[in-house]
C-alpha cells in the first residue's frame, strides 16, 4: 500500500474529529429532576458544571420536548437522580442557554 497526501490528510481530520466529539463528553451528577408545567421542557439540576459546553448556563441540562428521545433521556435521569448515579452525557446544542444531551446513560 502506498502512503499518500491524502491518506495524511484523512488520518488528520479523523484525529480532529475524534478530538472534538471526546471533548464534549462529561460525567455529571444529576441533583435534582424535574419538567416545566408550561412548555414541557424537562431539566436535571447538576452537582458540576459542564464545562466544555458553549452554553451560558452550565449547571443543568435541557431536554429538547420535541426530540424523540427525550422522554427515555428523562427516564435515565431520573433513575440516575435517584438511584445516586453519575450520567455521561454528550452535549454540542443549547437550548434556553442551558446545555441539551444529544446521548446520555447511567455511570458508575
Amino acid at each position: 500500500m502506498k502512503f499518500t497526501l491524502k491518506h495524511l490528510l484523512m488520518g488528520i481530520a479523523w484525529l480532529v474529529v475524534s478530538m472534538n466529539v471526546s471533548a464534549s463528553i462529561e460525567v455529571v451528577t444529576p441533583i435534582g429532576v424535574s419538567c416545566d408545567s408550561g412548555d414541557g421542557t424537562c431539566f436535571a439540576i447538576l452537582r458540576e458544571s459542564l464545562a466544555r459546553s458553549n452554553c451560558t448556563h452550565k449547571k443543568q441540562l435541557r431536554l429538547n420536548p420535541d426530540s424523540k428521545g427525550s422522554k427515555g433521556q428523562y427516564s435515565a435521569l431520573l433513575t440516575a437522580f435517584m438511584g445516586g448515579k453519575r450520567i455521561r452525557v454528550k452535549t454540542e446544542a443549547c437550548i434556553q442557554d442551558h446545555p441539551t444531551p444529544d446521548w446520555l446513560y447511567i455511570t458508575d
